[in-house]
This record gives C-alpha cells, sequence and structure tokens, in this order.
C-alpha cells in the first residue's frame, strides 16, 4: 500500500532562471533539464540582501517566457529540501506550476520581485539607462556570492547560458570586457 501512495504523490520540481543553473547548494537533485517557463520572463529588478548582499540578481516578471533549468527533488527528502530553497530564496515570491516539465508534475520556482526603489542610483532608470547602471554596480562588487561566484560573472553566466533573452544581453553589453580591459589602459 506504501507503494501505490508514493506514486500518486506528485514529482517536485523547482525551476531556476539565475544561480540555480549552475549550483544548487547544498541540496542534491535527482534530474536536471533545460526547459522554458511560459507567462514569465527575466527581469534585472532585485538586489540581493544576502547571497550577493548589494548586487543585481534575475528576478521575474510577469508575460513572455524564461529559459531555466528544472531541478527533480529527492523523493526521500522533498519536504527539507523544498524547505532549503523556500529558505534560500524570497518564500513570499513563491509561484507553482502543474504538470511542468511533465505530467503529474508540480514545480516551484520564487520571482524575487522588484526592490529598485530602495536605491536611489536606479530611480528613474529604465532601458540602457538602468542595465548600464546595474552592469556597473555588479563590476564594483569585488566579493563573490555564497555560491563563490562574483556579481559580475553572475551576470555573465546568465548571458552565456541564455544568449537569447534580450534583457541580460543588454545587461551583458554595459560589463567590463575582461579580456581587452588590460590592454586598453590609458587608451580613451
Amino acid at each position: 500500500m506504501a507503494s501505490a501512495e508514493a506514486k500518486t504523490q506528485p514529482t517536485i520540481w523547482i525551476f531556476g532562471y539565475g544561480s540555480l543553473i549552475w549550483g544548487t547548494g547544498p541540496v542534491q537533485v535527482t534530474e536536471k533539464r533545460t526547459g522554458i517557463l511560459t507567462g514569465w520572463h527575466r527581469e534585472w529588478t532585485w538586489i540581493s540582501t544576502a547571497a550577493r548582499p548589494g548586487a543585481p540578481t534575475c528576478s521575474l516578471a510577469p508575460g513572455g517566457q524564461v529559459k531555466g533549468v528544472f531541478l527533480k527533488l529527492r523523493s526521500k527528502s522533498t519536504k527539507q529540501d523544498l524547505d532549503i530553497f523556500r529558505q534560500r530564496e524570497r518564500a513570499a515570491t513563491e509561484e507553482m506550476v502543474s504538470e511542468l516539465p511533465e505530467p503529474g508534475a508540480t514545480t516551484y520556482f520564487w520571482t524575487m520581485g522588484d526592490n529598485l526603489s530602495r536605491y536611489p542610483e536606479f530611480n528613474g532608470l529604465t532601458g540602457q539607462k538602468l542595465a548600464r547602471a546595474l552592469a556597473e554596480k555588479a563590476a564594483q562588487i569585488s566579493s563573490p556570492g555564497t555560491d563563490g561566484v562574483l556579481p559580475s560573472d553572475y551576470i555573465r553566466q546568465v548571458h552565456q547560458f541564455d544568449p537569447e533573452d534580450h534583457i541580460t544581453s543588454e545587461i551583458f553589453h554595459f560589463l567590463p570586457d575582461l579580456s581587452t580591459n588590460i590592454s586598453n589602459c590609458g587608451a580613451h
């Protein structure tokens, strides 16, 4: 009877579109799939207060679609692993979809939200001006996040994962080019 009940339990997945693309922290997953979440798109409207204090990080806004990774949680530790993600992410922004990435699945993700209004340097900025300011902010932070990744490298890694994302491409465009910085010193 217990095995029949276990088969009726939904498979729990996490959708990641930022740092979860390359790292899950202490959680070990049983499967990782690249895929698309429809109804949401990646934005850069969250300034980290925990993982990368002061650094721009990804958030999700309604509409469109976003490429990310689906992470299947272990059935033996689903509740504990889900709690770890809820503590890691911004729990108040938790969303859930059913039947994705497979029939019978339940997938959780966190939109993070928009806290840019708390930072005067971003007030009134939109489009390329905001992208430039966020890239400059990321490049100024020389301490890595809890995953060991610098904020500018976080942007680079998200862009490398999804180079078709025009919003991330815009921020990436404004990051200093590390390969030419040394050779171009004093050239301007």
